[in-house]
């Protein structure tokens, strides 16, 4: 996350000269979404089911406000979960994890979230013994032989791209069955396929994806999130040659579009889209997230919600994640 928001940042800024945009280095999606709910962010990348859980009130956020004040900006890519070993370590499934060191990622981080969830619904969580540390270190630990494995969730992700050269490496392969059980403890889950094309040497794999989203607080004024929107889908292609995850941006208003008040009276159990399996989150869009000047999108009107912009100055703080993640 950290280098796809610096990329943005980058170009956005550029092009929204009276926005200050302020890039702030946190843990990945779980503090993202803590900090837009304590109002010390304006926006961040969060994962679609943090937007969810956050609303519940349940699991990293069952001591949090309810995340009411979020709103969705855009889709901003969907991510694998993914176990990384070396080709001579011996491990070769994921049953093989019992009794190794596996890196889930920096602590606060989506990462962690995603890696512990997928080794609890393949009942493995405690058959590991789990490292918490940054994903750079974690390449770096894995190539000196301190752990056995490492847990990401982006891809490309730039410390398994660094090993891959050097090194060789084995992303262990999801079963059918393991990837159901997956979907069916957690159903913000859905199967995708990793292309062949990713990493040096590692071949076509299905494993489990995550959506994972451009959320704004409420505060945030219609006109200010308009902006910044328009330069982004007008500056796509050179967000995508900073980082590739910008190529997969688009509104995605259906997840978002239903509204607040539904969401804080009464939220539904989790649900899939049919055709897609992913879950509804029941959480409004962000107040000018749909209005962008281009012409094959639906139009659609939002008010804001009784905050005034002046409120505020026109500096932005965005949550990029971990300094080392893709």
């Amino acid at each position: 996350m950290y280098y796809m928001v610096g990329v943005a940042g980058t170009e956005i800024g550029k092009a929204v000269p009276d926005v200050n945009i302020t890039q702030v280095t946190t843990g990945g999606s779980t503090e993202n979404a803590k900090r837009l709910i304590k109002g010390e962010l304006d926006m961040g990348i969060v994962y679609g089911s943090h937007v969810y859980m956050s609303l519940q009130q349940t699991g990293p956020f069952q001591n949090d406000d309810k995340g009411t004040m979020l709103g969705g900006v855009a889709m901003a890519y969907e991510g694998p979960t993914y176990f990384v070993t070396l080709g001579d370590s011996g491990i070769k499934t994921l049953a093989d994890l019992a009794g190794k060191k596996v890196a889930l990622g920096p602590p606060g981080s989506g990462t962690v979230f995603n890696c512990s969830n997928i080794l609890t619904a393949l009942g493995m969580l405690d058959k590991i013994t789990p490292q918490m540390m940054t994903f750079a270190d974690a390449g770096r630990a894995l190539g000196n032989g301190q752990i056995d494995v490492f847990c990401q969730s982006s891809a490309p992700a730039a410390a398994v791209t660094e090993l891959a050269e050097t090194r060789e490496i084995l992303v262990l392969p999801y079963e059918d069955a393991q990837l159901a059980k997956i979907a069916e403890m957690f159903p913000f889950y859905h199967t995708g396929t990793m292309a062949k094309t990713i990493y040096k040497g590692v071949p076509e794999t299905k494993m489990p994806y995550t959506t994972v989203y451009w959320v704004a607080h409420e505060r945030v004024a219609a006109d200010v999130v308009q902006k910044i929107v328009a330069a982004a889908y007008e500056k796509q292609d050179a967000l995508a040659k900073g980082h590739k995850a910008w190529a997969q941006m688009k509104p995605d208003i259906e997840n978002f579009k239903l509204s607040a008040r539904r969401s804080i009276q009464a939220p539904r159990p989790i649900t899939r889209k049919r055709g897609l399996g992913r879950t509804e989150l029941v959480a409004p869009p962000s107040p000018g997230a749909s209005r962008r000047p281009l012409p094959e999108v639906e139009r659609m009107s939002f008010t804001a919600k009784g905050h005034d912009p002046r409120e505020r100055s026109r500096r932005r703080r965005v949550g990029e994640g971990e300094p080392s993640a893709a």
